[in-house]
């Protein structure tokens, strides 16, 4: 709906739809499109092998290792990360301050997105990176999308639920199990489709949609479609961001 909407407001004649696609078949996908798509929007559990089939990557892909948007040309597949410019969208629009501290849930492609965000966002902040794998908690915290922010970890277990900032990057439901009392500050949830119960503990002024993360991410995808870079800008962006919005509310 958002795709489609803002095509037909930029005019073009282009058609976007959903494939389900598994990692084993999305090589063969790839040659079998690759001459007649212009790119793919790329979710989980592809983002990971998005990246190593991408001929070309952009900074922030590359950083990330992880790729959400494929841009075909010249039989050459061009790797962006546009994830990174949605979440600084979502929370220069709708953070009420700088938080002191947050606690990141998850350790994933999405994750290490949000790090290189924060970075930007709010790197005197104090993080806690959270995760049912100790171990892979860990592996991401001694990164290097980690060091400025210097993070600590935990086991999902112990998160509490008072932080400035609460960013939920984990499977939908997957946080539902954690018993909490009085929560405190703002959640971002990345997941958007079912409004899970951990989401519903925090007043609805304190949440973040996820489904503005996807609009702005979205936004970056058709610039790079469009114009081939997610930074050159479109024409009368405001007004198609609205379109975008109207898409999703109908």
């Amino acid at each position: 709906r958002i795709h489609a909407a803002a095509y037909k407001k930029l005019k073009l004649d282009w058609s976007y739809s959903a494939f389900e696609v598994t990692e084993p078949e999305f090589i063969g996908f790839l040659r079998e499109h690759l001459a007649v798509m212009h790119g793919l929007s790329v979710t989980m559990p592809l983002k990971d092998a998005a990246f190593r089939l991408s001929d070309e990557l952009d900074p922030i892909a590359t950083a990330t290792r992880t790729v959400n948007t494929l841009s075909f040309g010249g039989q050459r597949i061009r790797g962006f990360n546009t994830d990174v410019f949605g979440i600084i969208a979502s929370l220069e629009t709708f953070l009420k301050s700088a938080p002191d501290t947050i606690a990141l849930l998850g350790n994933g492609a999405t994750a290490r997105s949000m790090l290189v965000a924060l970075r930007s966002i709010a790197p005197n902040a104090k993080v806690t990176i959270f995760g049912r794998s100790i171990d892979r908690v860990a592996q991401l915290a001694s990164s290097d999308l980690a060091t400025q922010l210097s993070p600590a970890t935990a086991h999902l277990n112990a998160y509490d639920g008072r932080y400035g900032l609460t960013i939920n990057t984990m499977p939908n439901t997957a946080a539902d199990t954690l018993k909490l009392g009085q929560v405190a500050g703002q959640l971002f949830e990345v997941g958007y489709r079912n409004p899970s119960s951990f989401n519903a503990k925090w007043p609805a002024k304190s949440r973040i949609d996820g489904l503005e993360m996807l609009i702005w991410q979205a936004l970056a995808q058709i610039r790079i479609f469009v114009n081939g870079s997610p930074t050159l800008v479109l024409d009368d962006e405001l007004k198609l961001l609205k379109v975008m919005r109207k898409a999703v509310n109908n």
